[in-house]
């Protein structure tokens, strides 16, 4: 006996729901852990140790900080991670460092990005490499795509925490304030 047309509709819909389902779980599954379990973190937690000279510090590192790489003619990622840095430095109120690394020292100069991240000031600290081949070697130690050509600059604008309480760099893929100052607290209270 055939199945008739609306249980074979249904059976459909079905299928494709809770294939999306599987998807959106696969998809957000740090942040569902995050949720359910107290203490999880919604950035993802590397192995990726940061060593002072890494970023030309001299001594220990700041901490915590949060870095991200951007530059001034930038339409999109960046200024979406300065406005998600803005509402973490408006609404977190422990001790905070901002590390923002220049990604085109051929038009950046120090002078230009401190003018545009005035904001972040004195708790800002601009790391803009001599030339590009040095970029290249600063972004290298951060999990992150970065590529540069004559005409464009491509990076994945990643924002990473840098903690004392962690055992390496936090990484947020979609940079989100509210998760950052989450993980923020938890980290907090792991020090305790």
């Amino acid at each position: 006996m055939p199945i008739p047309p609306i249980k074979k509709a249904i059976h459909v819909c079905i299928t494709l729901m809770l294939v999306s389902i599987a998807l959106l779980i696969l998809v957000s599954s740090h942040q569902l852990v995050a949720a359910i379990l107290p203490g999880s973190l919604n950035g993802l937690e590397t192995r990726i140790q940061l060593e002072p000279q890494h970023l030309e510090f001299d001594n220990a590192l700041p901490a915590p900080m949060l870095i991200t790489g951007l530059f001034s003619t930038c339409k999109s990622t960046c200024p979406a991670n300065i406005n998600q840095l803005r509402l973490v430095k408006n609404q977190y109120q422990g001790e905070m460092n901002y590390v923002f690394i220049g990604l085109n020292p051929e038009n950046d100069s120090s002078e230009t990005l401190k003018s545009y991240l005035s904001e972040f000031s004195p708790n800002m600290h601009l790391r803009v490499p001599a030339d590009t081949q040095a970029v290249q070697q600063l972004m290298s130690f951060f999990p992150e795509n970065y590529s540069m050509s004559k005409t464009n600059i491509h990076h994945a604008g990643y924002i990473y925490l840098y903690h004392p309480n962690t055992k390496g760099l936090i990484t947020y893929r979609s940079p989100n304030s509210q998760h950052i100052i989450d993980d923020l607290l938890i980290l907090q209270s792991r020090g305790k």
